[in-house]
């Protein structure tokens, strides 16, 4: 059995339909409804919901739209080629102003700590056999040690700087 192929949103719709279904305000990054449909909304209502990931999604003709890719096709008339990072980490912060293209591993670097984080800051953990705070970082899929410190704060500093050398301007806030 042959599995049915997922149709990519962005395939099916050209950047230019997209102007007359939505208005997208670069300095809010909010998009409201240009027309009335079944599904979604009405003229001027605020489109879209957010997802289970925390993205506000938009269906157009049957499809989910994800609205950072929306507001990068409709700045710059182009759907994104690589993926599209919020520099600030918020992803329902859609302003142009706060979206880069970015390869997919750009994109991870600019996440925030893990849930499972106990230390409260990335990249750090408290060894117990050492009583020392362990500073590292992901670098080509490897994790790379960077030290252990007597401080959290230290250790923190030092990921910081590791995190610029590696990753440059996605290099993650550290909190």
């Amino acid at each position: 059995m042959q599995s049915a192929k997922k149709i990519k949103p962005e395939n099916a719709l050209d950047v230019k339909q997209l102007f007359n279904y939505l208005h997208y305000d670069p300095k809010t990054g909010v998009f409201t409804w240009k027309v009335n449909t079944a599904r979604s909304g009405k003229i001027g209502e605020i489109a879209g919901n957010v997802n289970f990931r925390g993205y506000r999604s938009i269906w157009i003709n049957g499809l989910p739209f994800l609205a950072h890719r929306l507001a990068w096709a409709m700045s710059y008339g182009e759907w994104p080629a690589l993926d599209i990072d919020h520099i600030n980490q918020n992803k329902s912060d859609n302003r142009i102003c706060n979206l880069r293209h970015a390869s997919r591993s750009e994109n991870m670097f600019n996440r925030g700590k893990n849930k499972n984080n106990t230390s409260g800051i990335k990249g750090v953990t408290f060894c117990k056999c050492t009583g020392k705070w362990r500073a590292q970082i992901m670098v080509n899929g490897k994790t790379m040690k960077i030290g252990r410190f007597a401080t959290k704060e230290q250790a923190a500093e030092a990921y910081k700087q590791k995190a610029k050398e590696h990753r440059g301007e996605f290099a993650a806030l550290l909190s």
